[in-house]
């Protein structure tokens, strides 16, 4: 039995494409790109872009909506073939 915060969820995973800014803040990293989210969470969200960034990554996400921004950082990145 696991105790209560190990292995489990903080929010639900919601399936939202939702139009998005994503750029990183690492100044040796050029990176910037529009695309949309695929889950979104209240701790973060995914997305698929066309360039891999590494993991810990800090990033800015901007959404196209409304400019609303938020810091954070690339907890996992998953190549897709």
């Amino acid at each position: 039995m696991t105790r209560q915060g190990e292995h489990s969820r903080r929010s639900t995973r919601l399936s939202l494409q939702i139009p998005v800014l994503l750029a990183c803040l690492d100044p040796a990293h050029d990176f910037r790109e529009e695309c949309k989210t695929a889950v979104v969470n209240a701790h973060g969200c995914g997305v698929i872009v066309h360039e891999r960034l590494k993991n810990e990554t800090p990033v800015m996400v901007k959404l196209i909506a409304n400019g609303a921004i938020a810091k954070g950082r690339v907890v996992l990145a998953i190549q897709l073939l």
